[in-house]
């Protein structure tokens, strides 16, 4: 018996290769979670000063010496992460592309095939045995970094989410004066939660061709609900992302007088300090009682005025947070899709090992 390619053929691979995802999922986590360790540090190096960076507050609560680069200009940090984590999102948002199975113009293969999963077509033909030749072979995936029409519609989304995003903190409570703060946490965000998502899937079609679109990605962002693999690489990391972000909002308002959240003003004046910026005499002197207790020297000084009183450490939690978040996001969407492809592996196995049925023969009636 000839067994002819049609027969022997392959399943086609999943739509999401779980052995790369890993591979450069591990990679990404490497360096998200390295960029705010790793590049405040080089302030003093930017700017050529070889002095090392101090420790600026809470004398009497010292912390780790990795720690005073990120905690000293907490402005400069968030500028470095949103920059570290820009580049990471665009080789993110690539690798996904891929995945999603787009071509570099940004179109959908006509085929189904994706370019994870470029197997010549199957034709029952004796012809068709032979290889092909080199100059007929199907191309390989492109592994440098491709710019298409969804990296355009992607850097847009992440500006506009950049100005929603800024609103509803100043809303929630962020500091009004630190706008160039709230601005670079709000940019760093809408990187880890915009920019994947588009860069991906694109803006959808407003007409009735984008219904089915329109309704992914509202189902994607606002509900966090993924339907396959794929999805679960966009959903999980921004529901990680935003709810860590959350979660990492909850230590400001407290009173614990460490460099990375320190306040300006004791938990008593905390409401009246968010709002009104100290304009009221209490707080401002609550504020210089602390600083002369804390530091033990003259606060009228001009050598000291400058460190005291030290603004509050906004957005050093949040910001690292939402990177823990968005990793965390990311690796329980992988071990979700993983144990989902395992269940769904050993039920084809029990299904094919499965005792087929044997149809019983009647007996006929002999004929006398």
């Amino acid at each position: 018996m000839v067994t002819t390619r049609a027969q022997t053929a392959a399943a086609p691979p999943p739509s999401l290769p779980l052995k790369d995802y890993f591979a450069s999922l591990s990679y990404l986590s490497l360096l998200l979670l390295s960029t705010p360790v790793v590049l405040p540090s080089s302030t003093s190096w930017f700017y050529g000063s070889g002095d090392s960076i101090v420790q600026a507050t809470s004398a009497d609560r010292p912390q780790w010496e990795f720690l005073n680069p990120i905690t000293h200009d907490p402005a400069a940090t968030a500028a470095w992460v949103s920059g570290g984590v820009a580049i990471v999102m665009v080789w993110w948002g690539n690798k996904l592309r891929k995945w999603w199975g787009l071509k570099a113009d940004g179109k959908l293969r006509q085929d189904g095939r994706t370019e994870m999963s470029c197997w010549p077509a199957v034709i029952p033909d004796a012809k068709q045995q032979q290889p092909l030749r080199p100059h007929l072979r199907l191309p390989q995936p492109d592994t440098q970094l491709t710019f298409t029409p969804q990296t355009k519609e992607a850097v847009l989304s992440t500006l506009g989410t950049t100005v929603l995003l800024a609103l509803a903190m100043h809303t929630l409570g962020a500091p009004v004066a630190m706008y160039l703060r709230t601005l670079l946490f709000a940019f760093h965000l809408a990187l880890l939660t915009a920019y994947p998502i588009i860069a991906t899937l694109g803006f959808p079609d407003l007409y009735d061709a984008g219904i089915a679109a329109r309704f992914r990605l509202t189902r994607l962002v606002c509900e966090w609900r993924a339907e396959d693999a794929r999805e679960r690489a966009l959903a999980f990391p921004l529901a990680g992302a935003l709810v860590g972000a959350w979660v990492g909002a909850i230590p400001l308002a407290l009173d614990w007088d460490r460099p990375w959240q320190v306040s300006r003003v004791g938990v008593s004046c905390l409401p009246w300090a968010e709002s009104a910026e100290m304009r009221t005499p209490r707080c401002r002197q609550a504020v210089i009682s602390s600083t002369r207790a804390r530091l033990g020297r003259s606060y009228d000084s001009p050598k000291n005025r400058a460190d005291t009183p030290h603004p509050k450490a906004w957005p050093l939690i949040p910001l690292v947070t939402s990177i823990l978040g968005f990793v965390a996001g990311s690796w329980a969407s992988f071990a979700t899709s993983a144990l989902e492809s395992l269940r769904k592996e050993i039920a084809d196995d029990q299904a094919a090992n499965a005792p087929k049925p044997v149809a019983k023969k009647r007996k006929g009636k002999k004929s006398a």
